[in-house]
């Protein structure tokens, strides 16, 4: 809690005898009254709203460097792919594969339906042990184009598809696009409930949701929620345009849709791969609040890839985004039968203005790098034209004619809540597994960090080590600015005993911000002698004097 410096100036300049209340000599009286350890929190948190509006200045200061000139886009762009990247943990191989049809044992084969599309369960390969899983949307004939719709997380793909009631007609885009000619792969996401978050062989359970439950654990080894499902849409783009291009047309290109948190992850997989060439957003572009849940974090995700910072990633590729408030979740489920301990957040929707301040930064962006600027879209036709359909938009985006509404369908997929249910289970343990695997070979991982290598003491060991101590402060833990204000210690004796006296100590940190404890000095330090400092931090919601 306390800097090296300011603990210091405390600790040495003890050394007389202080009645109750009063200060350590060459300090100021602490007066401070109340509970300051909230004090302490609302501190931090006016700092941390003023940073978050110097953030937005600096996140535009960002952009305006990287797009100062066309010329050198592409290859400042391809070095901001690897930061995201590495910010969202995209670094797993993924494995090759096929889009594999699954079907109950006896169902007939796949055919075509005439003027029509069929419906069917699909699986393909993402990494060892994970599989990407969802409904393949197929037209008659060959697709001339393709699409990765992905739904909100609360969303099933069979009600993206208009075979399972629960979304209004106009949100159908997997259906929509269906109809239209295009061909479908609309991915299941990890939901926001908590039925399988926790252990079952230890019988232990929380109530934070699904996404959290996997997003906690993959952190911890550098991964995100968000990286693991862009890698399912990465791994569909593999399918579609390796072995499974049999579904497609030579030449035929592939577009991201999204709504919601399938907003989010469309936005974040066409800035990573040039291969999807339109994405379409709803629900999701915005300006975005601190009080989101916590499997929405990145790690400096805010200051260098906010949305349209994203939008301009995908230049010179197009972006279409249709304004809308996006799904409300009102938190994580109650506490229940022992199930607790999920963080505080909520998704309160965006409004217009948001939507229009983010596009505004967006054109500016991209029009610095010669692209076109984000296109906006409606979901119903019904304004003369002055605004394309999703469907229309990337119709003319994918270089294919629109086609005319097909209805016909052949579904062989028998949509139920136990169905979904066992899907979902097997897409939260998958990811689970697969983040707990890499936790567990973290040992091998750390042998080969070059800072426990077998190096001998001087200066190659003193390098290494103080560019091991850099980055695991500034990229793993998180440095705050380094310009501390004057430490201008306050103290009040609050114990006098036989051995040792407590002092409360107050240090200034950051404007707003200060460092709060107890000091405990020995009575038998002599003049002029100085002892080794030993910090004691308390656990979370301690207090100094636990």
């Amino acid at each position: 809690m306390f800097s090296h410096r300011a603990l210091c100036v405390v600790l040495f300049a003890a050394a007389a005898i202080s009645r109750a209340g009063e200060p350590l000599p060459n300090t100021l009286p602490l007066t401070a009254e109340g509970d300051l350890s909230a004090r302490m929190v609302d501190g931090i948190d006016r700092w941390l709203e003023r940073e978050r509006i110097r953030v937005e200045g600096a996140r535009e200061d960002f952009w305006r460097t990287d797009t100062a000139s066309p010329a050198a886009w592409p290859k400042v762009a391809a070095a901001r792919r690897d930061e995201l990247a590495r910010m969202l943990g995209v670094v797993d191989q993924r494995r090759a594969g096929v889009l594999q049809i699954v079907a109950d044992a006896g169902e007939p084969p796949a055919a075509a339906v005439p003027n029509g599309y069929t419906i069917d369960a699909v699986r393909w390969p993402v990494f060892d042990g994970v599989n990407g899983e969802g409904l393949l949307l197929c037209p008659e004939g060959v697709a001339k184009a393709a699409v990765i719709a992905l739904p909100d997380a609360d969303q099933t793909p069979e009600q993206f598809a208009g075979i399972q009631a629960g979304v209004a007609p106009e949100l159908q885009f997997a259906r929509r696009l269906a109809e239209r000619g295009f061909l479908v792969v609309v991915p299941v996401l990890v939901d926001r409930r908590d039925e399988w978050s926790g252990s079952e062989a230890l019988k232990r359970f929380t109530n934070a949701p699904h996404r959290e439950w996997i997003h906690r654990q993959s952190f911890e080894a550098g991964r995100t929620i968000t990286g693991y499902e862009v890698q399912k849409i990465l791994a569909a783009v593999d399918a579609l345009k390796g072995a499974s291009s049999r579904l497609l047309g030579a030449g035929a290109k592939i577009g991201v849709l999204g709504y919601g948190e399938g907003g989010l992850i469309a936005l974040h997989a066409a800035a990573l791969d040039p291969r999807l060439e339109a994405a379409f957003v709803h629900g999701y572009f915005g300006r975005h609040s601190w009080q989101e849940p916590i499997y929405r974090n990145r790690f400096r995700g805010d200051l260098q890839f906010a949305d349209e910072g994203l939008a301009t990633l995908i230049a010179p590729r197009v972006v279409g985004i249709a304004f809308g408030a996006g799904p409300i979740v009102n938190g994580p489920l109650a506490p229940r039968d022992g199930r607790r301990g999920a963080a505080p957040g909520e998704l309160s929707g965006l409004d217009g203005q948001s939507v229009d301040d983010t596009l505004e930064w967006a054109r500016r962006y991209r029009a610095r790098v010669g692209a076109s600027e984000p296109e906006v879209c409606i979901l119903k036709d019904d304004d003369g034209g002055k605004h394309p359909t999703p469907e229309a938009f990337l119709a003319s985006r994918l270089g294919v004619e629109l086609q005319p509404v097909q209805t016909k369908k052949l579904s062989r997929v028998k949509p139920s809540q136990q169905a979904n249910d066992d899907r979902q289970r097997r897409t939260v343990r998958e990811l689970e597994d697969f983040s707990q695997s890499i936790l567990r070979d973290g040992e091998r991982t750390r042998k080969a960090f070059p800072l426990w290598t077998k190096l001998k003491p001087g200066a190659e060991w003193d390098a290494v080590q103080k560019a091991a101590r850099a980055d695991f402060w500034e990229n793993v833990i998180g440095k705050l600015p380094t310009n501390y204000s004057v430490p201008n210690p306050r103290t009040r004796l609050i114990h006098d005993k036989e051995k040792w006296r407590g002092y409360e100590v107050m240090l200034d940190v950051h404007p707003d911000i200060f460092a709060w404890g107890t000091l405990l000095v020995p009575k038998d330090i002599k003049p002029g002698e100085r002892r080794p400092v030993v910090v004691c931090q308390h656990g979370l919601e301690g207090l100094p004097e636990d």
